[in-house]
């Protein structure tokens, strides 16, 4: 996979950052990508999105392909174990917390920008995240950094 325009990301004051860090995948967004994917297609996406870990700290760097998505961050996924299928996920990185927060996979089928109702999907799933109406309903991969 070719290295993204940014792969880094900095957060401004990394001393902020507790040393556990989380990656908190919205059930909704995981149930997404499970509906397009077969079953080794799911689990090599599942296993990208968990070298999200770190990201937001200035030593963050990744061979993924990541842009900026507005107020939030795309990753791009194609071929190799996904074949033609041309994949995203939608994330954000919370600050506050120290987590990546995973709101949207979508399967995108045509070339150009992703629709305008993608941007409107993460901004309401990332209010109502915040507002705690997903717990329960997600999943999370832990990490605790050495010192």
């Amino acid at each position: 996979m070719a290295k993204s325009k940014r792969s880094r990301a900095v957060v401004d004051n990394d001393q902020k950052l507790a040393k556990w860090q989380q990656i908190v995948v919205l059930g909704i967004a995981a149930k997404e990508g499970w509906k397009e994917l077969t079953p080794g297609q799911y689990l090599h996406l599942k296993d990208l999105v968990k070298q999200l870990v770190g990201f937001g700290q200035k030593q963050y760097e990744s061979n993924l392909s990541i842009a900026p998505f507005g107020d939030f961050w795309e990753l791009k996924a194609k071929g190799g174990t996904l074949g033609r299928k041309n994949m995203r996920v939608y994330f954000r990185y919370d600050d506050k917390h120290n987590d990546v927060v995973v709101l949207h996979t979508y399967k995108k089928e045509d070339d150009g920008q992703a629709p305008p109702h993608i941007q409107i999907r993460l901004k309401n799933r990332w209010k109502c995240y915040q507002k705690g109406d997903f717990k329960g309903s997600t999943i999370t991969y832990e990490r605790s950094e050495p010192n």
